[in-house]
């Protein structure tokens, strides 16, 4: 028994021994590492023992770098695309990834971003874009004879009436005439104008830019009538707009735009839809063929049945004006 007790004091002082060793051996390489005068074995102070992996910068200029335990993670920054390491520009304008306003305003990619850049006729900050209003701006380029209108985006200039021009310039027109072909001599009458195709032939003495016609008429609400200019062959050269009746004896007026050259035969005519139920007055029996001062020479009335030219002579010679510039 004696023996047996001896043998457990001896491996209880042999372990105690081998304790104190490995923390003199730990306290031995703690104070070799240890050069700062803490206990965490660092040389800068930390308790923790982590390395700064970003110290180096190894990611791109346009990155951020976020040390990990035992690594480093690269980002690239906002406007930039890449793994981090290495990034590049991102084009927003191309990738349609701007915020610009869509329809009003121009995108340029500049390095790492983006500018925005409201178009011509709009105002803003890039982002969000409204229309300028020229017109009441007076920021237009408008003849100062031309009426400004606002549209989206810009604006349209028009030569007032009497003007003309691309509304940028504007130059005055030549004051309009009326002329009447209706002859001095004769004796009124109002009947029904029977022919439904009624005018005159005319031979113009200067040359003379037709604006419109216009006939003294009563015209019946259910009919209508419109200009007509035939060359001396009897081919319809050109037509006016078509003038509804109202009931009522007026002048009524087809607008037509032509050109009559001076030496030229034309005739200058009205078809009337309803000639049998419309009253007119007239001329019977005037003196044929007869001069319109400084403008028409060898004027004869002229009529025929239907929307056609008419080339017979006639007795009734009808109230008709024309409208141009001479």
């Amino acid at each position: 028994m004696l023996w047996r007790i001896l043998v457990f004091l001896v491996s209880m002082s042999t372990v105690a021994l081998s304790c104190a060793s490995t923390s003199i051996d730990m306290e031995d390489e703690g104070s070799d590492a240890d050069t700062d005068g803490d206990s965490d074995g660092d040389s800068d102070g930390d308790s923790d023992g982590d390395s700064d992996y970003c110290e180096d910068d190894p990611c791109d200029p346009h990155a951020s770098c976020t040390s990990l335990l035992d690594t480093f993670q690269c980002v690239c920054d906002q406007g930039w695309e890449g793994d981090g390491l290495d990034c590049d520009d991102l084009d927003e304008c191309t990738d349609e990834t701007d915020n610009c306003d869509e329809y009003h305003a121009d995108c340029t990619n500049i390095e790492g971003s983006y500018d925005c850049a409201c178009m011509d006729g709009y105002d803003g900050d890039g982002l969000v874009c409204d229309d300028v209003n020229e017109c009441t701006d007076s920021t237009d380029d408008c003849d100062v004879n031309a009426t400004c209108t606002n549209t989206d985006g810009g604006f349209d200039c028009d030569c007032n009436p009497g003007w003309e021009g691309d509304g940028g310039v504007c130059t005055e027109l030549p004051p309009e005439v009326t002329i009447d072909l209706t002859p001095s001599t004769g004796s009124l009458t109002s009947d029904d104008p029977y022919w439904a195709s009624k005018g005159y032939r005319v031979t113009p003495t200067i040359t003379v830019d037709l604006i419109a016609l216009e006939w003294f008429i009563n015209q019946p609400s259910s009919g209508t009538i419109s200009a007509r200019v035939y060359n001396s062959s009897g081919s319809l050269l050109t037509s006016g707009t078509t003038v509804s009746g109202s009931n009522i004896e007026q002048w009524y007026r087809s607008d037509i735009t032509y050109t009559l050259a001076a030496g030229q035969t034309y005739t200058l005519c009205f078809y009337n839809s309803v000639a049998t139920t419309a009253i007119f007055q007239y001329k019977s029996n005037p003196s044929q063929p007869f001069t319109v001062a400084s403008y028409f020479g060898n004027v004869q009335s002229k009529s025929a049945g239907g929307d056609a030219f008419p080339s017979g002579d006639n007795s009734w010679a009808p109230f008709i004006r024309v409208v141009a510039i001479p």
